[in-house]
């Protein structure tokens, strides 16, 4: 076919061979400059384009949100429930409601549900249970390092009578605490303990 388009091309403008090839060639090089974007125009229509899901994992997202949310609610806030309520809204025997309530005073508030573990008697299938229905919605009581006194440290679960002295010697001897931090400088200071009891602790 192109060795008739050729010889039609010398015979009609006295073309050499060469010339003949050569615009042959701008020919076929017009035709794919014109044809070229269409098909690949075509190409690509011929495949749906990818769906937007942005809205999609927007809505979801808000979705899983707002159950959180309404779970977050439902759920019983451990730090100001009565014993009485919570017997009756999670099927606990009331003496161990009564006693997780009564260690709840004691510390002024949970801060973990791994706490419930201390409540003497708290068997592993009630403190899942309870984890399960309840939540620490509010933070708990703090004890002014700097103010409490003697008895009001001796009070509190995590404080022994040495650990309450050592803390009324350091405010006398050194002076206020300046950070609850520096209760690592105490005698006998254990991370673990400090670890416990610094939720409990303020300044002021």
């Amino acid at each position: 076919m192109l060795n008739t388009l050729r010889d039609k091309i010398k015979r009609a403008f006295y073309f050499t061979h060469a010339e003949s090839n050569g615009l042959i060639a701008i020919l076929l090089l017009i035709v794919l400059l014109v044809l070229l974007p269409r098909a690949v125009q075509l190409y690509f229509s011929a495949f749906p384009k990818p769906i937007d899901r942005t809205q999609d994992q927007a809505l979801l997202e808000e979705t899983f949100q707002l159950l959180q949310q309404r779970t977050q609610i439902n759920k019983l806030n451990i730090n100001s429930i009565t014993a009485k309520e919570l017997a009756k809204n999670t099927g606990i025997d009331h003496k161990i409601a009564n006693r997780l309530v009564s260690y709840r005073n004691k510390l002024g508030g949970f801060v973990s549900v791994e706490q419930y573990s201390e409540v003497y008697d708290m068997s592993a299938e009630l403190q899942e249970r309870l984890v399960k229905r309840t939540c620490i919605a509010t933070a708990p009581k703090q004890l002014s390092l700097n103010h409490a006194t003697f008895k009001e440290l001796v009070k509190h679960p995590y404080i022994s009578l040495d650990q309450a002295k050592a803390i009324l010697m350091h405010r006398k001897k050194v002076g206020k605490f300046t950070a609850v931090a520096a209760i690592e400088q105490l005698p006998g200071y254990q991370t673990s303990w400090g670890k416990k009891i610094s939720p409990y602790l303020s300044l002021d």
